[in-house]
């Protein structure tokens, strides 16, 4: 005989996933436009920073990412 699962849920959120990964942190180089790229997106910061290297907080509450340099935050 085999186990009885568990009921589904009835509603599934499709950013539960996020919570796992708050507060991580993505370290980038800033290209010549300004822009960093994560996964697949670019996402502007400042092009005064073009061959940096920023870290990118991720805010899951907020859905952004904040943005430091030199250990001040930026954005």
């Amino acid at each position: 005989m085999l186990p009885v699962l568990p009921r589904l849920p009835e509603q599934v959120d499709p950013d539960s996933w996020l919570n796992a990964i708050d507060g991580k942190l993505y370290q980038r180089r800033v290209e010549a436009n300004g822009a960093v790229k994560v996964d697949k997106f670019r996402y502007y910061v400042q092009q005064k920073l073009r061959g940096q290297h920023v870290l990118l907080k991720v805010n899951t509450a907020q859905q952004t990412f904040e943005i430091f340099f030199q250990g001040r935050r930026i954005k």
